[in-house]
This record gives C-alpha cells, sequence and structure tokens, in this order.
C-alpha cells in the first residue's frame, strides 16, 4: 500500500545518503594519509630506539600504528585476535546489513599499507612485571614467553558486565566480536525457521520471536533498531504468517543514551519506542533461564511487581566490566592510587598512576578525575545555599544534577539521589556534613569515568601517544608533556525506522535527524579507517543491501 511505498522511499533516501558519505569519507581519509605520511618525513631516525610494547589491536592500538614512527622506536603489538575490528558495524553485521568479514581486516595488513616496521605476535598477555619491564605473554596453543619494554602501552579494553546476575553467561548472548555476530544471527534466523513448523502453538511461536536486548548505551539501542528493522525488510516477506508474532524488547539497564547529554537521552527515548518496539523501565533482573529471563518492576503504588519474559534470543549489553589484566595491575600497583573499580587511572598524559612508562588508552582507561574529591571544601560552600553547614536532599539533588554536565553518566545517579544520600549520611541524621559529604564525593570518583567509552576517545588517545613517542617526549617528567585534549565531534546513532540522529559537539544541545544526519556524520566517522579496501568492501555491501536486501543466510562460525 501507500504506507510499505513510503517506507520503501525512506530506505532508499537512507541508503543512498550512507553510500555518498562512504564515498566522501575515503575522499577525506586519502588526504589524512597524505598528512601523516608528510609528518613522518620531517622526523629524523634516531640511534637508540625505546622498545614500545602495545596490548591489543582495537581502535587506540591501530591509531598508535598508525601515527606511530618506526624509524623513532620499536613498535611491538600483542593481541588474542590478529585483526582490526570496525565495532559500530557489529550491529549491522549481525542483522545482515553487511557482511562480517568487510567489518574487519588483519593488523599486519595495516602496516604495510602504511610501511610501519613493527612486530605482531598473537599471544594473550597474562601478566605484566613492572619492577623488570616485562610482559608476561601466552599463545593460543598455551606456550609461555617473555617480552621486554621501555614503554608499555595498555589497550585491552574491557569485558561484557554480567552484573553478578545467574544465567547471563550461559543464556544470553554478547555482542562484541565477529563471531558474537555471526552466532546471534544464526539464531535469529533458527528461531523464524523454527516457530514455522507444523503444530507450533501460539504461546511457543511468541516466545521464539520475541527478541530482548538488555542495556541502554548507544550499542545496545541501535542494535534493537537494527534488529527491528531486520525483522521488518528480511522476515515479513518471507514468513507472512508469522509477522504478527515477532516483537523486540529492550530492557533498560542505565541511562539511555548515557554518553550524550540528558535531554538528548530523553529525546532518543521518545522516538526510540515504536509499535513493535517495547520498551521496559528501571527494572532489577533476577535471573536469565534458557528460554525466559525473571525480572520485577514497582508499580505505581510502590509496591514490587514480579514478571518473567519468555524470549527466542536474549542479547545482554549492559556496559563494560573492567578485564583481567587490569585487575591484576590495579592489585599490583595499589588500589589506593588507583582507586577507580572500572579502568586503570592515568593523569591528563594517559602515564598510569603510580607507575613510570606505562600508559593506558581506550575502555581501560581513564583520566584522573580527584577534582570532586580535592574541590571538595568550595563545592560544600557552594552548595550549602542556606549557610545551615549541611546539605539537605534536595541540595544533593541539584549537585548531581549539576554534575551530569560535565559527566553525562551522572544522570544515571541522579535517578538514585535517595539512595547514595542515603549511603552517605553516616549517622542517619537527614543531611550531609562536611565529613560525609566528602566521603561521598570520593565514592564519586570512583565510579564516574572522565571519558565516553568510544571508539573515538581511544583513537584520538592512539593518536596523541604515538605522536608524543614521536617527539621524544616520553623522557620528560609527565607535567612538563603536552597533555591529552579530546575533541568531542559528536555522535552518530541509527535508531530505527530511518531516524538517525546527530549530537553536535561537547557544548552543543542540537540534534539533527533524518537520513540527512547519516550522511552528516558517516562521511567523517569512516574517513578514520585506515583501511582502503574495508571502505569499498563497506560500500559494495550497502549496494547490495539496497538492491537485494539483506542477507538471511546461515553463516560459518570460526573456531
Amino acid at each position: 500500500g501507500l504506507l510499505g511505498k513510503a517506507i520503501k522511499r525512506r530506505q532508499q533516501r537512507r541508503r543512498f545518503a550512507i553510500v555518498v558519505g562512504g564515498i566522501l569519507g575515503a575522499v577525506a581519509a586519502t588526504k589524512g594519509f597524505q598528512y601523516a605520511s608528510d609528518y613522518f618525513d620531517n622526523l629524523e631516525p634516531i640511534e637508540t630506539k625505546p622498545n614500545v610494547v602495545v596490548l591489543g589491536s582495537g581502535w587506540g592500538a591501530l591509531s598508535m600504528l598508525k601515527w606511530a614512527n618506526t624509524k623513532r622506536m620499536n613498535l611491538t603489538i600483542v593481541s588474542p585476535r590478529n585483526y582490526f575490528l570496525f565495532t559500530p558495524l557489529l550491529s549491522e553485521a549481525t542483522v545482515g546489513t553487511n557482511d562480517t568479514e568487510s567489518a574487519s581486516e588483519a593488523i599486519r595488513a595495516f602496516g604495510t599499507r602504511s610501511n610501519s616496521e613493527f612486530k605482531f605476535f598473537e599471544a594473550y598477555c597474562t601478566d605484566v612485571d613492572i619492577s623488570n619491564k616485562t610482559v608476561k605473554c601466552q599463545l593460543l596453543n598455551g606456550t609461555p614467553f617473555d617480552l621486554q619494554y621501555d614503554k608499555l602501552v595498555v589497550g585491552v579494553g574491557s569485558v561484557p558486565d554480567t552484573n553478578n546476575i545467574p544465567g547471563v553467561d550461559k543464556n544470553a548472548f554478547f555482542l562484541r566480536d565477529l563471531n558474537d555476530a555471526r552466532t546471534i544471527r544464526n539464531k535469529l534466523i533458527d528461531c523464524f525457521e523454527s516457530a514455522d513448523f507444523p503444530g507450533r502453538t501460539e504461546e511457543e511461536k511468541r516466545r521464539l520471536l520475541s527478541f530482548v536486548v538488555v542495556g541502554s548505551g548507544p550499542q545496545a539501542n541501535e542494535f534493537a533498531a537494527e534488529l527491528n528493522d531486520f525483522i521488518k525488510d528480511a522476515f515479513h516477506g518471507a514468513y507472512p504468517s508469522l509477522a504478527q508474532y515477532a516483537k523486540v524488547y529492550v530492557i533498560k539497564h542505565g541511562l539511555i543514551k548515557n554518553i550524550y547529554d540528558k535531554n538528548i537521552s530523553d529525546w532518543a527515548k521518545k522516538h526510540f519506542c515504536r509499535e513493535t518496539i517495547q520498551y521496559i523501565s528501571k527494572p532489577v533482573i533476577h535471573q536469565v533461564n534458557e528460554g525466559d529471563i525473571k525480572y520485577s518492576v514497582k508499580t505505581k503504588s510502590g509496591e514490587k511487581e514480579d514478571k518473567t519474559l519468555p524470549f527466542g534470543v536474549c542479547v545482554w549489553m549492559t556496559g563494560n566490566a573492567p578485564h583481567p589484566l587490569v585487575n591484576k595491575l590495579r592489585a599490583t600497583i595499589g588500589k589506593e592510587i588507583q582507586n577507580n573499580q572500572y579502568a586503570l587511572v592515568t593523569d591528563l598524559t594517559m602515564q598510569v598512576r603510580g607507575t613510570q612508562d606505562l600508559y593506558a588508552i581506550g575502555d581501560c582507561a581513564t583520566q584522573d578525575q580527584g577534582k570532586l574529591f580535592f574541590t571538595c571544601e568550595k563545592l560544600f560552600e557552594k552548595l550549602d545555599v542556606d549557610r545551615n553547614g549541611y546539605i539537605d536532599s534536595e541540595e544533593f539533588q541539584k549537585f548531581l544534577t549539576q554534575l551530569g554536565i560535565q559527566y553525562p553518566a551522572a544522570f544515571q545517579l541522579a535517578e538514585e539521589t535517595k539512595a547514595l544520600f542515603e549511603e552517605g549520611d553516616i549517622n542517619k541524621d537527614g543531611k550531609l556534613e562536611y565529613t560525609e559529604f566528602r566521603e561521598v564525593l570520593r565514592k564519586l570518583d570512583s565510579k564516574l569515568t572522565r571519558l565516553p567509552t568510544t571508539a573515538t576517545v581511544a583513537a584520538q588517545q592512539g593518536k596523541y601517544l604515538a605522536l608524543s613517542f614521536n617527539r621524544g617526549e616520553y623522557s620528560k617528567n609527565s607535567v612538563d608533556r603536552e597533555q591529552f585534549r579530546y575533541k568531542h565531534f559528536g555522535g552518530f546513532e541509527y535508531i530505527g525506522a530511518e531516524e538517525g540522529f546527530v549530537e553536535r559537539g561537547s557544548k552543543s544541545r542540537a540534534i539533527i535527524t533524518g537520513p540527512g544526519a547519516a550522511w552528516l556524520w558517516q562521511s567523517p566517522y569512516y574517513s578514520k579507517i585506515v583501511s582502503a579496501k574495508m571502505r569499498v568492501k563497506m560500500l559494495m555491501d550497502w549496494l547490495t543491501y539496497s538492491v537485494w536486501g539483506r542477507n538471511t543466510t546461515l553463516s560459518l562460525i570460526h573456531i
């Protein structure tokens, strides 16, 4: 009908915008390569080159590989994954918009194109001997070996956060790697095939075709939107009798869009919900079983109501937990110094606090942000408006709201004001005195990360560190080095039904929507990819999708 034709026209406009954006990004990337080449030509080689070891093969490591001048350092990369993964495409790869192979390429291939002389070891880093500057490694077959370093860069990322909820590891899927994308897509296809078996009951069909996404970050929201479109585009025509049963559920676990401003979070929530996506807010998840998830919510009367949600597929995307290596390093250095429970605390030059010649970038790092604790006296004086010598709950609520402007994730804490206030109110007199408020700030410092855990941040940190090493700034005291400054270029996210949005800059609150948003953001974003081969493969996948639709064949799982 007319509605179907309108939807198709909107899809064609979006696909055209993405393809044009990718082409413009390829042109911009070519100029970026020329700039890097000219920069290297102006640097003289040195006789005694430091041994720089980089752990990881993600955005930070790739950025270091692109910008490091190997005439001035011996570069070694260690990672159990011998390829770079373009993580923003994982959601599209899962639902068949592009091929999984198009979102990855071998690390060694990047070095060949950039004429960088470096070593790569496909291995795990099991531990670091900081005093002897030794990295303990293990090949995939279990063979151990050691590497000596002069400078060590930790970019191992993070691991999925299960929140210690029973059954998550066994009964839910994580979306972190190519095999995860292949496995989830196979399971989605299998659910439709299984639901189409003769003799399936109505209840069983609804269970098999109920798809649950747990989480509220950008990746969770985008995956839910892509999944919803995948069901409409690929399966409604192939399985017309099952269309009425298919539904996507998003179980909120944290603040929606928590790396953006709260106004943008509210806008995203309003436009994200639609007929075939049900949004479940503020649940307490108790257990994930094979085929259902048990949770509870508070009713309007304040009572607890237990619920069970059957599912065919549950994808767990609640956020990040610290990598085991990060926990080992925190224990070695001392948790009094490394007081952030999620990442390694660095100074403004990305050097890990309490160490020498050890650096951290990406998801496993957070810049030192003792600002809250060390400005306690000024904050207390500012918040104590009525000058009665304490902070009441209303003043504390205003403090958390203001804090969210600098740290958007603090808005999630603002929703838990009562619990935070009661936890800080040690003597239970209904107010926070100075000493109590100081301890609350200390705890907040350990929970909030200064920068969002995004690919853009990791890439900028990797580039900064590589250029710093190129200039030989590692020989200076950290206070004399040029400091890392993050540049926020905004963010693009697809929220389904051809509704994209762009948040412009760290200070601006502007929201741009529609296919134009996809074009505006895709062109500079994809220019960040080092490989022209990856860009060509992505463009070919998008062209194939625009003409013949999504790929719904089963994928081979690589062991």
